[in-house]
């Protein structure tokens, strides 16, 4: 229990309060960090898809990441469309603010 309480802690420190602000891209190195930090908090399914998580979490809508999971969405399918986001994300603001901050991470990464 200490040791998922220190995940934890790990994962404020890149998402330190609940804010819609998108603050600045996570590096590759970040994501693997993310990832690492979701697996050791018993948070398995989560940590294979670190971008996707990092972006709703981001945008306030972290309930959605289980809709993701179950629907097979992987970060390799990180290009999504207003037409291919899976429908766990209704909220039309939600859905723009996932798109935007996907389009400023895989621009990051070229």
């Amino acid at each position: 229990m200490a040791q998922q309480g220190y995940e934890e802690d790990l994962l404020r420190q890149w998402f330190p309060v609940p804010t819609k602000d998108s603050g600045n891209p996570f590096t590759e190195n970040d994501i693997r960090v993310i990832a690492d930090a979701l697996k050791r908090s018993s948070r398995e399914r989560w940590s294979r898809i670190p971008r996707i998580y990092s972006v709703l979490k981001r945008i306030g809508q972290l309930h959605a990441v289980d809709a993701f999971v179950d629907d097979g969405t992987t970060d390799a399918a990180f290009t999504f469309s207003k037409n291919t986001m899976p429908e766990a994300l209704q909220d039309h603001s939600a859905r723009l603010q996932f798109l935007d901050l996907r389009h400023r991470a895989t621009a990051r990464l070229r």
